[in-house]
């Protein structure tokens, strides 16, 4: 094992002996705690995601913690050779190495660092001119999120979690969803260009999941939470996303 992630590991498990009451988090920006905070689920049964730029199964994962929890879902990931550690580390979910879209035709752009790569725009263009390293460039068919939910999802399972990380496509996954067949509890969806809080509630992605009747709740640095207007209820806690079923 690297020195680096044997180092880490220590720290991790020493600082939870240190501090009991120290919470792990898999996120990028601690998204995993702030869901885990809000959520009740409060029929007893496991909760269900769908995490597209899904990216890794552990590190910098919104779901892996969940998975630690008995939820299960739906992972979807353009790189290639991802769904092979998702099956090592999370068998019980599906895996999926697609691009979620509108349906056409585009170019997608596998940096080194594949935490980074996404489908041609100009937020990449921009970063081969900063010099990020570009592993490939590939056409690739891209497929409605609808499509994908239809195929692999039991008619009868509710989304209480759908997070989408793209790189600058997020509204774009979004719109190819059935709004009326598939509506997830909470969307955690990255705003990168939102600056303020103002930026945030003007959003393109802000304003088109209003008209479905979902608000902004939280935002943890990039990633913004969204939550369907009849789940917020008052709780102990001030506020929980609670199950409707």
């Amino acid at each position: 094992m690297p020195l680096i992630s044997l180092a880490k590991r220590i720290s991790r498990r020493l600082g939870r002996v240190l501090h009991p009451e120290a919470k792990l988090s898999f996120s990028q920006e601690g998204e995993d705690l702030v869901l885990l905070r809000t959520l009740e689920m409060n029929s007893g049964r496991s909760g269900f995601y769908v995490d597209v730029g899904a990216h890794s199964p552990k590190w910098f994962s919104n779901t892996f913690l969940l998975y630690q929890q008995g939820w299960r879902g739906i992972n979807i990931d353009a790189t290639e050779g991802v769904a092979k550690k998702f099956v090592r580390v999370r068998p019980a979910d599906t895996t999926l190495e697609v691009v979620v879209g509108n349906g056409d035709t585009k170019e997608f752009i596998d940096f080194e660092g594949p935490a980074l790569s996404g489908l041609a725009s100009t937020q990449m263009s921009e970063r081969v001119e900063q010099g990020v390293a570009v592993k490939s460039r590939r056409i690739v068919k891209t497929v409605p999120l609808s499509e994908i939910l239809e195929s692999y999802m039991s008619p009868t399972q509710k989304i209480d979690l759908l997070t989408i990380d793209v790189e600058g496509h997020e509204e774009e996954v979004l719109k190819s969803n059935d709004w009326n067949r598939y509506r997830p509890r909470v969307i955690i969806v990255e705003i990168g260009q939102a600056v303020s809080m103002a930026d945030v509630l003007s959003a393109p992605v802000t304003l088109f999941l209003d008209g479905f009747h979902y608000i902004p709740y939280a935002r943890t640095g990039l990633s913004v939470f969204f939550a369907r207007k009849e789940c917020i209820k008052k709780s102990k806690f001030g506020f929980s996303i609670e199950d409707d079923s």
